[in-house]
């Protein structure tokens, strides 16, 4: 009987240890391996060397290859240690930086600056392929930031695309399906250009559209210049953004901090003032950020469920002003049971006018007005990560229920056996 029940506890340990593994919303999954590139030595040579799933990890300097377009023939991540101190200097390329050639390739935190001017010249190329995420990167002084052949379903976010010498982002020959969204499109000649018709269905989404002589060209087909509503669509800082009205419409009466007109009829829900997006949680292999639309300076963003479930950031702007800021949240991280449950507070008080709050299947937007000078904002809900599911819970108490029944039957047994020994 001892060793049944010395059994029961082990399974019920491990049925524990089970439940836990998926429960787990801040999981990470290790590379087959990393390979670290330092100044002086060879991407290209560190990409020939590993293998699909690998990542290769560009360490802080300036990076200058021997030969270029450096190609990216396999599937793996290539992130360097800080996008600003990692540099891969093109050294005036006349045939561009990196060349993306395989499939499911991840390309984040490095600096890619310096071709000749011609606009079929990029930082990044990506060549007839899917599923490629372009992702916290500079891309700066190329032809092209970055320049699509050819390729569907990738990803190109939360970039700074800035002062290229003729296109920020170009889509020509087949790119279709493609996401952009929360970049920085700043000081190019053109923002972003689709070329040709054969580029369809291509997303493209609060990006911010700053200082370049011409924000966009070209239309493809089917392109989409917003989220739709309440996603909204992208800052464009030549548009007059008033915004006094909210609805699918734009109708009804109340901000939401979205711009009640149109822009050039592209894009139907404009954001009425700039994008900031803040690193939130990691949960299920998945990253998730918070998107605050703001004409506030937004900074010092905090997350973490062990202090509370809220999120907070300050926003500054010249006193005697008046701030607002849209912050959309993801449901997945923060929520509540009922919509009423949410509390703003402003520097610690809940402030007089009350917070215009949208709900969509996968976000919470809210709308706030305060006085400028120096705010700390606080969003809080009744839920955050990390918490198990309710179904974990009636599992964890039938297991603990079952063990102490065992161990129950158990005593009664060795009681038993005494009492017929004695």
């Amino acid at each position: 009987m001892r060793s049944d029940s010395r059994l029961l506890v082990a399974l019920v340990m491990f049925s524990l240890l089970i439940l836990a593994v998926p429960l787990s919303k801040n999981m990470n999954v290790t590379a087959v391996s990393e390979i670290h590139v330092f100044p002086g030595q060879s991407i290209q040579e560190a990409i020939n060397n590993a293998v699909d799933g690998d990542t290769i990890i560009v360490q802080n300097g300036m990076h200058v290859e021997e030969q270029y377009p450096v190609l990216v023939n396999k599937s793996v991540t290539l992130m360097g240690q800080n996008v600003v101190e990692t540099v891969i200097n093109g050294n005036g390329s006349n045939k561009g930086i990196l060349l993306v050639k395989a499939d499911n390739v991840r390309i984040s935190g490095l600096t890619i600056q310096n071709t000749t001017e011609n606009f079929a010249v990029s930082g990044i190329s990506l060549a007839s392929v899917r599923f490629v995420e372009v992702a916290d990167c500079i891309l700066a002084s190329c032809g092209s930031g970055l320049g699509l052949t050819n390729s569907s379903e990738n990803k190109i976010t939360r970039n700074s695309i800035v002062n290229n010498k003729s296109f920020g982002v170009y889509l020509h020959s087949n790119s279709s399906l493609n996401t952009i969204s929360g970049n920085n499109v700043t000081g190019n000649p053109t923002g972003i250009t689709i070329a040709d018709t054969s580029c369809q269905h291509n997303v493209i989404y609060h990006n911010n559209f700053v200082a370049n002589t011409n924000h966009q060209s070209g239309f493809g087909v089917s392109t989409s210049w917003d989220g739709g509503y309440p996603c909204g669509g992208n800052y464009w800082v030549d548009h007059v953004n008033e915004d006094f009205l909210h609805g699918v419409g734009q109708n009804l009466t109340g901000s939401d901090g979205v711009a009640d007109a149109s822009y050039l009829d592209l894009d139907m829900y404009p954001l009425a003032e700039p994008v900031y997006v803040f690193y939130l949680y990691k949960w299920n292999q998945r990253d998730y950020y918070a998107l605050i639309s703001s004409n506030s300076t937004v900074y010092d963003f905090q997350f973490d469920p062990n202090a509370g479930k809220f999120v907070a950031f300050k926003a500054v702007g010249s006193v005697g002003t008046v701030g607002c800021c849209r912050a959309v949240l993801p449901k997945d991280i923060l929520w509540v049971e009922s919509a009423e449950s949410w509390v703003a507070t402003l520097n610690g008080t809940v402030p007089s006018t009350t917070p215009f709050i949208l709900e969509s299947p996968q976000d919470t937007y809210f709308f706030l007005v305060y006085d400028h000078g120096t705010q700390t904002i606080r969003i809080s809900g009744t839920g955050a990560v990390p918490e198990y599911s309710l179904l974990a819970f009636i599992l964890l108490l039938a297991f603990s229920g079952a063990a102490l029944v065992f161990a129950s039957k158990e005593r009664e047994m060795l009681d038993l056996v005494g009492l017929v020994k004695s």
